[in-house]
């Protein structure tokens, strides 16, 4: 493209890239019902539009399945704290499935496992925790470590059965197919977190450093701490040597404003790199 296009609005929370960069998915934040738009990156043209059958929702989380075939959004009723994730079948745009999550108006998140027929569901309603649940089947299969995992960002690694969330401060590592989590790593104000592409690491991202560490031992590999950055989200390259972080930057009280900002680090092997 010659100049950047600006994406058609939708008052849109969430996005996710898919089909290799070539579309978004960008939930709307408000509106007469939850919808998920398809926008080509290429022209910012909307391809299809999936809409859900009640209003006064806000999407909370999008994703698309491996394969492109399924959408899924978890939105949170605004007056009832009603939190519900909704499938549709990306041809027909038909919803598949409505799976009640709980409550709470302030976060949940879904995402599917590489086989498109398994979802990992969380909300922050202490009785919903996070779940598995076969959509082939329409059940849920797991519900993870009773009622205290509540997650607002899930990973899934390239192994396709090992996943991670933040829950509060920390960390949790557990096997899709285990209700209990096997490795927890503590981690002040996390906002985001994502596998390497070899699946041998894990990026977590805070509210002011940046850490790889070892997925088995937990160890801290190398890390980047800043005080005028945030962490907010990071993307890692298909090749694993490269990592992007997006952020803010943080309050200053002596400039009264807010300083500092977008950060990109590029991590080849045994090294890092820091550039604006």
């Amino acid at each position: 493209m010659d100049s950047a296009k600006p994406l058609p609005p939708s008052g849109r929370s969430t996005l996710r890239l898919i089909a290799g960069g070539q579309q978004l998915a960008a939930g709307r934040s408000h509106g007469a019902a939850p919808k998920v738009r398809m926008i080509d990156v290429a022209t910012a043209s909307v391809k299809r539009e999936f809409e859900g059958p009640t209003g006064k929702e806000l999407v909370l989380s999008v994703d698309v399945s491996q394969d492109g075939q399924r959408i899924v959004a978890v939105a949170t009723n605004r007056s009832t704290q009603v939190c519900t994730a909704y499938v549709w079948d990306h041809d027909s745009g038909n919803i598949l499935r409505i799976i009640p999550c709980g409550f709470h108006e302030a976060f949940a998140c879904a995402r599917f496992l590489p086989n498109g027929s398994e979802l990992l569901i969380s909300s922050g309603d202490p009785d919903f925790g996070t779940r598995l649940w076969d959509l082939s089947q329409d059940r849920e299969v797991r519900q993870y470590t009773q009622a205290t995992t509540r997650a607002r960002v899930i990973a899934i690694s390239p192994d396709e059965r090992t996943f991670a969330v933040i829950v509060g401060y920390r960390v949790r590592l557990f096997h899709a197919d285990d209700n209990d989590w096997f490795r927890v790593i503590p981690a002040q104000k996390c906002s985001d977190v994502a596998f390497t592409s070899d699946g041998r690491h894990l990026i977590i991202g805070q509210a002011d450093s940046l850490s790889i560490r070892s997925l088995a031992s937990g160890d801290v590999v190398h890390e980047f701490a800043a005080e005028t950055v945030r962490f907010d989200a990071i993307a890692t390259s298909p090749d694993g040597r490269f990592l992007v972080s997006g952020g803010g930057g943080v309050w200053s009280e002596e400039q009264g404003t807010i300083v500092g900002g977008r950060r990109k680090v590029s991590w080849d092997k045994s090294t890092v790199s820091v550039s604006r």
